[in-house]
């Protein structure tokens, strides 16, 4: 135990050093989160320099290292010049995607992360585009319109605070949210916050997805036996929603105690769409 008076001033001002630090580390991480939290290039691009010097103070006061400093510096400034390439579009009043009037007067392409504010909803009725994300602020809704069979494509996150719904009337109603020009080698991962890096579907905070197909029949018999390379199938009732170029597995109903029947039942036809006999 140090009785000598300078030793234990030295300790009451480590003490307090370790302190100062730990609130000064706290302060800035929270401030880091926030930043990775927003979603617009004009509000990343206003708060990215006060982040930025929060910092270098950390840096100069020696509680993190000058590199790592400059590594943090250099990965916000990358997510913040990704935010301002693409253009964020907002909705202006409900209605379907395909109108112009909805976004107030431009159609998102390509290079727009289109946003979908509190209160409206948007009906996705294109066959096929391309957004560089999308945004569904909580109380707003992007519905697939179920009649139509249409693809969205988007080369950046699509955040949902809100609702997604995908509900196609049909078995022929093809509905598809595909991510595109994805580089997975720089895929983070392990936290609970959105990454610029980590694209994909995120349902943050009290967002919901309501995603139904139509009915499809999983299973049913085969109206009788079917011979080792048969060309067509009798079924014994006619299933519901299947399609040309659904796959099929054909399964046994015999024990394996049979032997060499059960081995020989069992075929499996991924890419060949075999004639089915009701």
């Amino acid at each position: 135990m140090a009785n000598h008076s300078a030793t234990k001033k030295d300790m009451r001002q480590s003490a307090k050093r370790r302190e100062r630090n730990k609130y000064y580390g706290k302060t800035t991480r929270n401030a880091i989160r926030d930043l990775k939290e927003l979603k617009t290039g004009p509000e990343a691009t206003k708060e990215l320099p006060e982040v930025a010097s929060m910092i270098d103070k950390l840096a100069k006061k020696g509680i993190i290292h000058k590199n790592k400093a400059a590594n943090l510096k250099s990965k916000l400034t990358k997510r913040v010049n990704a935010l301002t390439k693409a253009k964020t579009v907002s909705s202006v009043k409900s209605g379907k995607w395909s109108d112009a009037a909805t976004w107030g007067g431009k159609v998102p392409g390509a290079s727009d992360t289109p946003l979908i504010a509190s209160g409206h909803t948007i009906v996705y009725d294109v066959a096929s585009s391309t957004v560089a994300g999308v945004n569904v602020n909580s109380g707003g809704v992007l519905q697939f319109d179920n009649l139509t069979s249409c693809t969205l494509l988007s080369t950046q996150n699509i955040v949902i605070e809100g609702l997604l719904q995908m509900r196609p009337n049909t078995p022929t109603v093809i509905q598809v949210l595909r991510f595109t020009n994805i580089d997975e080698t720089k895929f983070v991962g392990g936290g609970m916050d959105v990454l610029a890096t980590d694209i994909g579907l995120w349902v943050m905070g009290a967002g919901q997805l309501d995603l139904a197909g139509s009915t499809k029949t999983s299973w049913l018999r085969a109206g009788g036996a079917i011979a080792q390379g048969a060309t067509s199938i009798a079924m014994e009732t006619a299933p519901t929603g299947w399609l040309e170029g659904d796959e099929i597995s054909i399964t046994p109903i015999e024990p394996p105690s049979v032997g060499d029947a059960y081995l020989g039942a069992l075929m499996l036809q991924p890419s060949k769409a075999l004639p089915l006999q009701m």
